[in-house]
């Protein structure tokens, strides 16, 4: 069996569902890991493209690689005190994608061989 030391730093990308309707399997929930040095913008870009590519139609990524303002879903930094963060990105709508920068990403292993990935959310900005 191989085993991997935690990343310190990542970009994870989840699917992230509030309504039943919107849930996502635990196996289907991390979408990406993606390299700390990315820019928030390369990030933004990439989230985009997989929210259009994953939810919508053929037609529709058509309509938005044509014209981007075609996309009903716009991946945006998301904002605090009305300042984009960029160390957050959020697309789509229930479920949406989620992508972040975390510490210690790293997969976990249970005495029965189960595994599950677990990570240290990097908090966002305070008003402090």
């Amino acid at each position: 069996m191989q085993s991997l030391g935690p990343l310190k730093t990542a970009w994870l990308v989840t699917w992230v569902g509030t309504e039943p309707h919107a849930r996502v399997e635990k196996e289907k929930q991390i979408v990406a890991v993606l390299n700390y040095r990315w820019t928030g913008e390369r990030v933004r870009s990439l989230v985009e493209q997989l929210y259009l590519s994953s939810e919508n139609s053929v037609w529709d990524m058509i309509k938005v690689a044509r014209n981007r303002r075609e996309n009903p879903y716009p991946a945006e930094f998301e904002r605090f005190q009305g300042i984009p963060w960029r160390g957050s990105i959020r697309c789509g709508h229930n479920p949406s994608l989620h992508a972040r920068q975390v510490r210690n990403l790293r997969v976990v292993v249970f005495d029965d061989g189960s595994s599950k990935p677990d990570w240290d959310e990097i908090p966002g900005p305070s008003a402090d």
